[in-house]
């Protein structure tokens, strides 16, 4: 689920899940966290139902094994 503004980004953003799924691998945020070099921070709302905690947690976690 997602706000009305955002809801159509996935359909043309990274393209079909079912037709390209190495790009979703690629461009997810999590994928990404050996890149970081700067410090981060991750604000999140209890109670979002768009980017659940879990998500923010694992990103972090990912981070931090990173050496960063």
């Amino acid at each position: 689920m997602t706000h009305r503004f955002e809801s159509g980004y996935l359909d043309w953003l990274p393209g079909p899940l079912d037709q390209v799924p190495h790009q979703w691998e690629q461009r997810s945020p999590l994928a990404q966290a050996s890149r970081i070099r700067r410090p981060m921070a991750f604000f999140q709302g209890g109670k979002d139902s768009v980017v659940v905690s879990e998500q923010a947690r694992s990103k972090a976690e990912a981070i931090r094994a990173n050496g960063q």
